[in-house]
């Protein structure tokens, strides 16, 4: 038991004195290890490691394009609230609900081809202002067509309501 804790507290300390060795000076070689047979053809590839993690990429990004930024939160924004909407029309009944699921994936490709067409355009300070004003009209619309197709059920039912009350009446 002794000999295998010496042995891993051995291996430990070398693997940490080349990694640190690694560390200093990329530079220089590593000493060669005569006994250690390495494969003439790596089994595995690894991955380009980046200086910057994932997230510190996108941070830098936002700050170095922030127009870019802009639009793309836009785009999300907008996206998430059009299937907000569309979770909220699961209620309406009839013709009325593949209707509005149309009308969602009309909008939801216009906020796709908005997003597109200004990140290939380069715009900046107004342009931005513009399609961030047009893509929040597309989730403004399908929301005046949600309330709409509701208020029609409602109507519907209030005159269908009506009419079984005044037959049942007569």
């Amino acid at each position: 038991m002794t000999n295998r804790l010496l042995s891993i507290v051995m291996a430990l300390a070398f693997t940490s004195g080349l990694v640190a060795h690694a560390a200093q000076d990329t530079r220089t070689q590593l000493p060669a290890l005569p006994h250690l047979q390495f494969p003439a053809v790596p089994r595995v590839s690894l991955p380009a490691s980046s200086p910057l993690p994932t997230a510190l990429q996108a941070v830098a990004n936002s700050v170095i394009e922030p127009d870019r930024t802009a639009i793309k939160a836009a785009y999300q924004r907008d996206h998430d609230a059009l299937e907000h909407l569309r979770q909220q029309a699961s209620d309406l009944r009839g013709p009325a609900h593949p209707a509005f699921n149309h009308l969602v994936q009309q909008d939801e490709q216009a906020l796709l081809e908005m997003e597109q067409s200004s990140l290939s355009a380069r715009l900046s300070g107004a342009g931005i202002n513009t399609v961030v004003a047009n893509m929040d009209s597309v989730v403004n619309q399908a929301r005046n067509e949600l309330a709409a197709a509701r208020a029609q059920a409602n109507a519907l039912k209030t005159n269908g309501h009506g009419h079984g009350n005044s037959a049942h009446n007569d």
